[in-house]
């Protein structure tokens, strides 16, 4: 939308400060080494690493995907049946799929064992774990996230590609570890009734038939809320560098009265969200109240060491266990 705006390189950080940024570049995956690698000794690893950081009570945040179904398995395959939590309503695909796994092999956790923006944040699971830090969580629980292992990511990155597509090597993990999770549909798969356990010849043509799915993200509904209308409109100001305002509200009111312009407003309501903190840290900074600092992570994890397994920026802090329960999240 704008020839000055550019995408951030993967395993970077951007540092906005006193109005300068500066980029620091630091990618794990550019330093792993070719090796002998096959699919067995990829799940040794992935199990060795949920039993390291497994207790006797673990909550897991469960989809209808193929990560968390994997971080089950592994728990199932020594003998512990984690709390299941999910998010969304009855109709959700997520609901359904996990109702369904908790009935038959584990439970589904009712206690509202997180409050407030921690509950709110967890139950986003991927899109903000990320974006808002795992330190936040570690305020009222334990974050663990397996995939996070330097040993796995050695070995699944050296696999040959034939197990990479069609999640063909989470197939073989899950029916390896537990092959009963294979009797559950999974997100946008093939049959309504249970998971492949190999994936379909062509499934990756636009022609294949795939099972709907039901997302648990309203964000549709939420943009044509009384309140996201007004925010809009009263900041539809900030996205003049990009877009101009009048055009920018014409997509709004369009979203409005029923055409789907989720992922333009997301975007340009993330624009109003960020030129919002720019601003108030240049008040900030004209006040002569301190520094001005925003980092921006976009890395999935920092890969230091075993102690960084829990992803994002949060370094040694998940050391600092000021609750005993562990949670896993997933990549």
């Amino acid at each position: 939308m704008h020839p000055q705006i550019f995408k951030v390189p993967a395993g970077s950080v951007l540092h906005f400060r006193n109005g300068a940024l500066r980029i620091e570049s630091d990618s794990y995956i550019d330093s792993i080494r070719g090796q002998n690698s096959d699919p067995d000794q990829a799940l040794w690893a992935l199990n060795d690493e949920v039993a390291f950081w497994s207790d006797k009570n673990p909550f897991l945040s469960l989809s209808g995907g193929f990560d968390s179904r994997l971080i089950l398995s592994c728990l199932l395959k020594m003998g512990i049946k984690p709390h299941l939590i999910t998010m969304g309503d009855a109709i959700c695909t997520d609901v359904q799929v996990t109702r369904k796994i908790a009935a038959r092999l584990t439970e589904l956790c009712h206690k509202q064992f997180l409050s407030g923006l921690a509950r709110y944040y967890f139950e986003q699971r991927v899109p903000n774990f990320y974006a808002n830090g795992v330190k936040m969580y570690l305020v009222s629980t334990s974050w663990r996230s397996p995939f996070f292992s330097r040993k796995w990511i050695d070995l699944i990155w050296n696999l040959d590609d034939r197990w990479k597509l069609g999640s063909a090597w989470h197939r073989y993990a899950i029916q390896k570890n537990c092959a009963a999770l294979l009797g559950f549909s999974e997100e946008r798969g093939y049959n309504l009734r249970r998971m492949l356990p190999k994936p379909p010849v062509f499934y990756w043509s636009c022609y294949m038939r795939r099972t709907p799915y039901v997302d648990y993200v309203k964000a549709a509904e939420w943009y044509r809320s009384k309140y996201i209308q007004e925010f809009f409109r009263g900041n539809a100001a900030l996205v003049t560098e990009i877009m101009n305002p009048k055009a920018a509200i014409s997509v709004l009111e369009s979203h409005r009265l029923g055409k789907d312009r989720t992922r333009t407003l997301s975007f340009l309501l993330t624009i109003i969200w960020w030129m919002r903190v720019v601003n108030a840290g240049c008040v900030s900074d004209c006040k002569g109240e301190g520094t001005s600092s925003l980092d921006v992570n976009s890395r999935a994890t920092s890969l230091t060491n075993r102690g960084d397994a829990i992803g994002g920026s949060v370094g040694s802090s998940y050391r600092r266990k000021i609750n005993p329960r562990t949670n896993f999240g997933r990549l």
